[in-house]
């Protein structure tokens, strides 16, 4: 509906200055023919069309060219009407042309214009028989007037016109920065994966020798060796789908290399959120189910990310945390109350909701963050295993 409501808005705009240049004519012809003006019927209705052609061009011509326009119509006309009362065409025609002289011109030809108009007015008032003062002085008010109307609207036009452009570069500013934290995200995890692979395959490598040395001695423990192989190959094969791609090695200040985080680590987190002033207490529920290290680590971070966030916007509040694990799913929740800014920080990746979405979205689940009633704020995301990965 709303494309059928500018067509046809489009098209009124397209049609509107052709039909009041037809009635301009008109109204002209009428007065020709009924008051059967000094000069005769044709010269009249000529200036009549004179008229309408100076409506049509309203918007194209240049603010000289309509002020000289209508000018010398104006006083051919009342040198042929010989009266002020058989010229309402042109006064009419006066208030169109004036206002579009202010409107559509820029500021140097618009005062060219107007000035040409005001001429052409004290042409119209010399030519007529019969005049008083304020014949000349109410229309030349009434006209700068006008002429000020045309030259504010296009003043909000134009300043309408740039603040558009502003929000446009904005919006491409705020589109390009969410792009580049995407990337960096998107690197940040492909990297956080790599090591999550490395693990599985070391793990693998180590059972599968320790397996073959047991093989004839201990079969029992062998076939335990192969089971966790398989476990962790398929975690590993999980984890490759999702490989985004490679980057160098993370380290820490020490040159050492980093350990991905788990959730076995959360009350370590728990633990520097409350040294941080958060008053944060943890409920975790858990069936048994290994979590695939990917989603062990990604539930980690958002965790780690929401935590911060209460801390960055509320300060020292009250925060609820829960974890439920099933099947190899996780299901995450942090729900802190209102309060003041604080300036802590417990090491956040530094993309706030971004980083959130793109983990969540990276295991096939969703995140929802916002206000709740009566203060506060609410982050619940839900990291799902793919079915292989949660039947090993």
């Amino acid at each position: 509906m709303s494309a059928a409501f500018h067509q046809a808005r489009q098209a009124a705009r397209r049609w509107f200055d052709p039909t009041l240049a037809l009635a301009i004519a008109t109204l002209g012809t009428y007065e020709a023919l009924s008051e059967h003006p000094r000069g005769g019927i044709a010269p009249n209705v000529a200036i009549a069309a004179a008229f309408g052609a100076l409506v049509l061009q309203r918007r194209s011509w240049s603010g000289p060219a309509l002020g000289a326009g209508w000018a010398a119509v104006a006083v051919l006309q009342s040198a042929v009407f010989a009266t002020t009362d058989q010229a309402s065409v042109g006064w009419l025609t006066f208030v169109l042309v004036v206002f579009a002289v202010g409107r559509y011109a820029p500021r140097r030809p618009a005062l060219i214009g107007l000035g040409l108009m005001v001429v052409g007015m004290e042409g119209v008032y010399l030519c007529a028989p019969s005049h008083i003062a304020g014949d000349l002085f109410f229309p030349q008010v009434i006209g700068c007037v006008i002429w000020l109307a045309g030259r504010t609207l296009r003043g909000r036009a134009r300043m309408t016109e740039q603040l558009h452009e502003l929000a446009a570069q904005a919006q491409e500013r705020v589109a390009a920065e969410a792009a580049q934290a995407q990337a960096a995200e998107r690197r940040r995890l492909a990297q956080e994966m790599h090591d999550v692979i490395a693990h599985s395959l070391s793990v693998i490598v180590v059972q599968a020798g320790g397996a073959r040395r047991i093989l004839s001695t201990d079969p029992a423990r062998a076939i335990e060796a192969a089971a966790l192989i398989e476990r962790t190959g398929r975690e590993a094969l999980g984890e490759l789908r999702h490989l985004l791609g490679v980057l160098g090695p993370s380290l820490d200040a020490s040159g050492s290399r980093r350990s991905a985080p788990t959730l076995d680590q959360l009350d370590g987190l728990i633990a520097s959120a409350r040294a941080a002033g958060l008053n944060a207490e943890l409920t975790r529920e858990d069936d048994g189910v290994p979590v695939p290290a990917g989603i062990d680590l990604a539930a980690y971070r958002i965790l780690q990310e929401a935590l911060t966030n209460a801390l960055r916007h509320a300060g020292a509040v009250d925060v609820a945390v829960t974890v439920r694990s099933e099947a190899g799913s996780v299901a995450l929740e942090v729900v802190n109350a209102a309060g003041t800014a604080g300036p802590a920080s417990l090491g956040s990746s530094g993309h706030g909701l971004v980083g959130m979405t793109e983990r969540a979205h990276l295991y096939h689940g969703s995140l929802e963050a916002g206000p709740i009633p009566g203060g506060g704020y609410r982050v619940a995301a839900t990291l799902r295993a793919e079915r292989e990965e949660a039947a090993a």
